[in-house]
């Protein structure tokens, strides 16, 4: 097997948790174990998670209506693009969300060079997103000139980008990646069930939901213990909840952690709860299913998918 020297991009803030940081974590650390050389490229944040990784980009968010937000990543300026991903240096670029303006576009469009993506988005029939649906094709001719790869964490995701792809271009459904073997099953059940929840806290996730769910079962005196990790937009609401509706006791909020820092509250667990919406392949339920846990989550194709065969 040839040993390729990638150059992996993406377009996720490396110094928050979040599913694409993961996968990519998992995902390099996998192909460097093959032999691969990989350095990642991404927007400014610091990590040291992250090896090899170089900054070329910078986020700007963007609050769309419904109560969230998106944003783009933008290229630093002055950026010499054919010197920083040159043919000498790399065999090949993977790029990670390829639908995040403006720096996937601008490689996209100005590299000559062997190219892969991930699509890691992707989004439910009633989200304003769909606003994006018909724009979709446009992009067909400039991205399948250049890429020969299209890789979809899910068929959902596949479902909203294929019309990106012409013929030409190689597709096929990945999951993303976990590291399966850190997380252990546990082998007995609380006296007092344990529920726990994994995500940013934005209101795709659905954080405030599992509250409310939650402040019901105190009312009706169900002993639980939830543990919640994450952090986001919706922090101050959350906290602000467990203390207005006296959940300090039972309601446990860690904040952010990264990586291995989350293992053991998987395996603590009884309950893992994902109300999310709007998803194309949480990583945070591959886990779950890796760590042995029952589910529970909202009726959509993509938990319908993540769950399939568990």
């Amino acid at each position: 097997m040839k040993k390729l020297r990638i150059a992996m991009v993406m377009s996720s803030n490396p110094a928050i948790a979040g599913g694409v940081q993961e996968h990519v974590l998992y995902l390099s650390a996998y192909l460097r174990k093959m032999g691969h050389t990989v350095n990642i490229f991404g927007p400014e944040g610091i990590d040291h998670r992250f090896t090899h990784y170089k900054s070329i980009s910078t986020i700007i968010d963007i609050p769309i209506p419904g109560g969230t937000y998106t944003y783009i990543n933008a290229l630093k300026i002055p950026l010499d693009l054919s010197s920083v991903f040159s043919k000498k240096k790399f065999d090949l670029v993977h790029i990670h969300e390829p639908n995040i303006p403006s720096a996937a576009w601008t490689i996209i469009d100005q590299l000559k060079m062997p190219m892969v993506t991930t699509f890691h988005t992707a989004w439910d029939d009633v989200s304003i997103l769909n606003l994006v649906n018909g724009v979709i094709p446009l992009f067909k001719e400039q991205f399948s000139r250049v890429v020969q790869a299209a890789i979809f964490v899910s068929s959902v995701t596949r479902a909203r980008w294929k019309d990106i792809c012409s013929s030409s271009v190689f597709q096929i459904n990945i999951p993303n990646a976990v590291d399966t073997l850190s997380f252990k099953p546990k082998q007995s059940i609380n006296t007092v069930p344990n529920i726990l929840f994994v995500a940013r806290l934005v209101s795709r996730k659905g954080v405030l939901h599992l509250l409310r769910a939650l402040e019901i079962i105190k009312k009706d005196k169900i002993p639980f213990t939830a543990t919640i990790i994450g952090d986001g937009k919706e922090k101050e609401d959350v906290l602000e909840f467990i203390k207005s509706h006296k959940l300090k006791k039972t309601v446990h909020y860690l904040g952010e952690l990264k990586g291995s820092k989350r293992f053991k509250y998987f395996s603590a667990a009884d309950v893992f709860c994902a109300p999310y919406v709007n998803e194309a392949a949480p990583l945070a339920i591959l886990e779950a299913i890796s760590a042995g846990l029952p589910i529970v989550g909202f009726i959509n194709d993509s938990f319908k998918e993540s769950c399939k065969g568990k």
